[in-house]
């Protein structure tokens, strides 16, 4: 979060690496979808609580 945070105040998404930008927030998004649905995995009481709250 610091990094995206960093390089968007700074304006390091601008051109030419906007590329660069791109991939890292495809990257972070996946990552949040993963450790969603990998707390999942378990199929306990606390992994179905969890997604349906969350």
């Amino acid at each position: 979060w610091l990094h995206m945070f960093r390089v968007f105040m700074t304006g390091s998404y601008k051109p030419p690496r906007e590329f660069n930008w791109a991939i890292g927030v495809i990257l972070l998004l996946l990552t949040l979808l993963l450790s969603f649905t990998g707390y999942l995995l378990p199929w306990d009481q606390l992994a179905i609580w969890a997604i349906a709250v969350g």
